[in-house]
């Protein structure tokens, strides 16, 4: 990926020893080093600028982690266009490390890529401009639409960004109902924003044991965001509507707070207890949905992800379980024993189950399969002093790994989205080899990623950050690569997978074969263990009842 900023704390380890010297030689050599501390990151109060060697402010630090610098420069220096000696990494044979594994054919470069890099220029859908001019005008609304409709990508990159700049960072709160989610979103878990803990208390109680920082937080907050909103039940919402209102001594709607709820309640539902499960009701039913959101609903209908009619149909037919003869029909012939074998570049598809059980052992099995020892990256992990809570999420919630291992043909996601790099959070590839980065008496070792689309980079860490305030309060930083063998389909949610096997043993939750379906491009690049049975793709009675009165306004 050429991700050229210098880590120095986070090393490849080769066995227990980390790689990072040259000798005079040229020739790679090892020692022993202990893992520093995650407290001792120097990111909060110690960041220089690689230029004139000035401490970075925390402005200058966040454009640093955010990505949009390939140095730690000040603004000063990088306005005057001082550079570091470094010079941008190139895919050529100078400056590839050859493992016992690398194939002595030529070197895939850029200049040998099959296809062209896109274009840095994104073209947003008239539906998608949509919602971004009702959010600038200050309405409260849900935004939903199909799996592959940019749900996640117009809020993030587009209605977060230019709310952000209307009101100021400070004002507006990114927040999801899964950690994972909202780590994506550079946000927090709704729980944690709302200073709720696990919200089992009734709103009064929860407003009793209710932090000042938290409070805070309700009463300067004039945007909310909630991605994946089908997770939040009736109950939670109706706390929460009634907390905003108490704290703000404002009788309006989440005192009157701009709320943007989006998600698709097709796809995984609430986490409910089994008990009096007749009473529970989705956020759609609320009181608080009534007054907030009522008709104020926009309908993303252009679907980015897929391009096939035929396939779409399948998936719309899924999503609402009813299939017609022709898509079983294709579904049936999508049915193999075994996924199939892997592809030109070595990449084979991700079994994808319904359940975690065994994921992570087949991942690490396959992986110990594999010649040679691991190479392996320790993610550095850190917060602010005070915000200690946020890095608990970090790292219980990052889809990046506290600990990486790879070897030359491991199967790997990517995690991140480069859209002007040709991959996204989800492409899959191969781990060809490792490249040697940094200066030369220090170099670490990051995977040669070649990737399905024909694209092929080498991949750096990458920053997870939490915001707070518009100031990042926690992070995580790896590289952005997980293990692909095998995944499940809760944690596909809101990729976009290059090929995928789908067991469909034990399927258990509603919703659940829908998510891992629709996380393909195109049918040849998915396969299944067996046609789902029509209780399997059952959604729930009262989401289709809800879409349907949708449809009708």
């Amino acid at each position: 990926m050429n991700f050229e900023k210098s880590q120095p704390h986070l090393f490849a380890q080769s066995g227990n020893k980390l790689i990072h010297n040259d000798d005079h030689d040229g020739n790679l050599t090892t020692n022993t080093v202990m893992a520093g501390n995650a407290k001792t990151s120097p990111y909060w109060d110690s960041v220089k600028c690689s230029v004139c060697d000035k401490l970075l402010t925390k402005e200058e630090l966040k454009t640093y982690l955010a990505g949009s610098s390939n140095h730690q420069h000040c603004y000063a220096c990088k306005q005057n266009g001082s550079s570091t000696t470094n010079k941008k990494r190139q895919h050529s044979p100078e400056h590839e490390v050859v493992s016992e594994q690398q194939p002595t054919k030529k070197r895939r470069t850029i200049s040998s890529l099959k296809k062209p890099i896109a274009s840095h220029s994104i073209v947003i859908s008239p539906d998608q401009e949509r919602a971004l001019q009702f959010a600038l005008e200050g309405n409260s609304f849900f935004l939903t639409g199909e799996a592959g409709t940019g749900k996640s990508f117009i809020l993030r990159d587009y209605i977060v960004e230019r709310l952000k700049e209307k009101h100021g960072a400070q004002h507006v709160f990114v927040t999801s109902s899964s950690g994972t989610s909202a780590t994506d979103m550079n946000g927090t878990t709704l729980h944690s924003f709302a200073g709720i803990g696990l919200g089992q208390y009734d709103a009064n109680t929860l407003l009793l044991k209710m932090r000042n920082k938290a409070k805070k937080r309700w009463k300067s907050v004039i945007v909310l965001i909630i991605d994946e909103i089908s997770m939040i039940d009736a109950e939670l919402f109706n706390k929460l509507n009634h907390i905003a209102c108490k704290l703000r001594g404002n009788n309006r709607p989440f005192g009157g707070i701009q709320v943007i709820v989006c998600g698709d309640f097709f796809q995984l539902p609430p986490v409910w207890n089994t008990s009096n499960m007749s009473q529970k009701q989705f956020c759609f039913e609320s009181a608080a949905w009534k007054d907030l959101i009522g008709e104020k609903i926009i309908m993303l209908t252009t679907t980015h992800r897929q391009q096939d009619p035929e396939f779409l149909k399948l998936l719309r037919e899924v999503r609402v379980g009813k299939l017609s003869q022709e898509s079983r029909t294709m579904m049936q012939q999508m049915v193999r024993k075994e996924a199939d074998g892997p592809d030109e570049y070595g990449i084979r598809p991700t079994i994808l189950h319904t359940h975690r059980v065994g994921t992570d052992s087949y991942n690490q099995k396959m992986l110990d399969e594999l010649r040679g020892e691991p190479q392996t990256y320790k993610a550095v992990d850190d917060a602010r002093l005070g915000y200690e809570e946020y890095l608990v999420q970090i790292q219980q919630k990052c889809q990046a790994r506290e600990v990486l291992q790879l070897k030359p043909g491991a199967q790997v996601m990517f995690l991140k989205n480069h859209p002007q790099m040709g991959i996204c959070n989800g492409s899959r590839g191969v781990v060809k080899y490792f490249t040697p980065v940094g200066d030369s008496d220090k170099k670490t070792l990051y995977p040669f990623v070649q990737f399905k689309n024909g694209l092929s980079w080498s991949i750096d860490p990458e920053p997870w950050q939490i915001e707070i305030d518009s100031q990042v309060v926690a992070h995580r930083i790896q590289v952005p690569l997980l293990l692909a063998w095998s995944l499940t389909a809760h944690k596909s949610q809101g990729w976009t997978m290059d090929s995928v096997h789908f067991n469909l043993n034990r399927s258990f939750e509603r919703g659940q074969i829908y998510v891992g379906m629709s996380r393909v491009r195109s049918r040849e690049h998915l396969t299944l263990s067996s046609v789902p049975t029509e209780e399997m793709i059952r959604p729930h009675p009262r989401v289709l009842e809800f879409y349907e009165s949708i449809c009708k306004q």
